[in-house]
């Protein structure tokens, strides 16, 4: 008797649990049309290739008009350049996206969808003639690194979609090259308004390449930081073998600049620097010593 009132208790704490779920994902989030950023990575077989592969970071920023339409503007900054690429707009739960030089737009998300119904995409870029399908499996709700539930569209395969952020396989995917290559596209972390909202490290760390990529460039070099994670405060401890000027800067992850300390003429030996973020919002930072020539970067985390 006892163990069925248990069994009983579980399966009701269960369904209250999807219950709340659902609930807590059933006002529509619209996708952002500012301070958004998609940091993912690319597999092009011989060109992008494990372990490095090629990272890339999407991010809006400014408006312009298409066909008398708003959309916002689309920019991809890879190590090397940052370039505009295209714009999105929404209209009705439904995301379009225009590709520079391309003579229409393509419907790249559809959030009406239900089980069952299908989207499709063009075969090749630029190239609305031919097209292939991707059928909706199921829909659920996800709770993701912010702790909100989102609904969540799943298609064929192994791919999804989340309200207000895309893809778990890219922001593009799968239009991206088209389908005549052995490629795919992965995104490890999604930020939105300061916020870490989707996190995948499976492969390699979260980054963001609309930080200065000259700063981040360098290897950890004699300095240790603790705590880290931390939650009020954290020290760096460095050691210099001659007499030096230092520079310390932590960077968040829109590469804006929290903090800043300098010090010269500093004698040979170990020294600390402590931070303490005080209102900034838990997240991924960027630690970075400057000492002469040499850089080291340190990944800090505030809980």
């Amino acid at each position: 008797m006892e163990h069925g009132i248990r069994i009983r208790t579980v399966i009701l704490l269960l369904m209250l649990f999807s219950a709340v779920s659902y609930l807590h994902a059933q006002d529509y989030i619209p996708f952002p049309t500012s301070d958004a950023y998609w940091n993912e990575y690319r597999f092009y077989q011989g060109w992008c290739d494990a372990p490095d592969y090629c990272k890339v970071t999407y991010f809006i920023e400014g408006d312009t008009i298409i066909d008398s339409l708003l959309y916002k503007k689309i920019y991809c900054a890879n190590p090397d350049w940052t370039s505009y690429i295209g714009a999105m707009r929404e209209n009705d739960k439904k995301i379009y996206y225009w590709r520079g030089g391309c003579p229409n737009h393509v419907l790249l998300y559809d959030f009406n969808l239900n089980v069952g119904d299908s989207i499709s995409y063009p075969t090749e870029l630029c190239d609305t003639s031919w097209v292939y399908y991707h059928k909706v499996t199921s829909i659920d709700s996800v709770l993701l690194q912010d702790m909100t539930y989102r609904r969540r569209i799943n298609l064929y395969g192994t791919w999804s979609w989340i309200e207000g952020m895309g893809t778990t396989s890219g922001l593009f995917y799968p239009y991206y090259w088209g389908i005549a290559c052995i490629c795919s596209t992965h995104l490890v972390c999604f930020y939105h308004n300061g916020n870490l909202v989707y996190l995948d490290e499976t492969t390699m760390p979260c980054f963001n390449l609309t930080v200065s990529q000259p700063e981040f460039s360098g290897k950890n070099q004699g300095f240790d930081t603790f705590p880290n994670p931390f939650t009020t405060s954290t020290t760096i401890e460095y050691e210099l073998y001659t007499i030096c000027s230092i520079q310390y800067t932590v960077y968040n992850m829109m590469g804006e600049m929290v903090f800043y300390s300098q010090e010269n003429m500093l004698p040979p030996g170990r020294h600390k620097i402590t931070w303490s973020p005080g209102h900034l919002p838990a997240g991924l930072y960027y630690g970075v010593l400057r000492s002469g020539d040499r850089v080291s970067v340190v990944k800090l985390v505030k809980q």
